[in-house]
């Protein structure tokens, strides 16, 4: 049976970063994955988040047919829903419906923190990126995505679309760095079928 994947996330930097992580988990197994498909999805919307996910998944499989098998991937980060007494989006809800309409499977993705945090896996990149020097990484306090985009006159809103940021990064050094984090990832994508 062929295999489809299909990834959720909450913002366009997130699913542009998933695709070049896939890209290069495929480019160093070729020989195993050369036939699975893969379908990205950006969830950041307000309110509707649930609806939108059963949505496009039931559009993937009608798309691709009972030949295939679905494997859903979230990626999340552990900020935003752990930490709360009261997250807004029932993910185990999400997990059950999405296995009754047919997911072989359903994984979670989870930054350990923040998905911000992994594109400052590559600081060089980022500043480069930013046209910032690399003088700022001499200091030894925590660098965050906002103050290093206020250092270059430009705004910085999680889950927007930031035009070239994903490009200017280091892949490798990010797969390199995020090795546990990406664990799940790796596994779903050479899973046999």
């Amino acid at each position: 049976m062929n295999k489809c994947l299909v990834f959720f996330a909450k913002g366009e930097n997130e699913i542009l970063l998933l695709r070049r992580i896939s890209e290069h988990i495929i480019k160093n197994h070729r020989d195993k994955l050369s036939d699975i498909k893969i379908e990205y999805y950006n969830i950041n919307q307000l309110d509707g988040v649930e609806r939108a996910i059963y949505r496009k998944f039931d559009a993937v499989k009608n798309n691709y047919g009972e030949d295939y098998e679905f494997i859903v991937i979230l990626l999340r980060d552990s900020d935003e829903f752990e930490f709360k007494l009261n997250p807004s989006i029932d993910w185990a809800k999400i997990r059950k419906v999405l296995i009754n309409d047919g997911a072989k499977d359903f994984v979670e993705l989870k930054a350990k923190v923040s998905t911000d945090d992994w594109l400052l896996k590559d600081p060089i990149g980022l500043l480069n990126y930013l046209q910032l020097s690399s003088d700022i990484l001499t200091f030894t306090q925590n660098i965050d995505l906002k103050s290093l985009f206020k250092k270059a006159n430009k705004h910085y809103i999680k889950g927007t679309y930031n035009q070239g940021l994903v490009d200017h990064l280091d892949i490798n050094k990010i797969v390199e760095e995020l090795s546990s984090e990406l664990l799940p990832h790796y596994t779903v994508m050479s899973m046999q079928t």
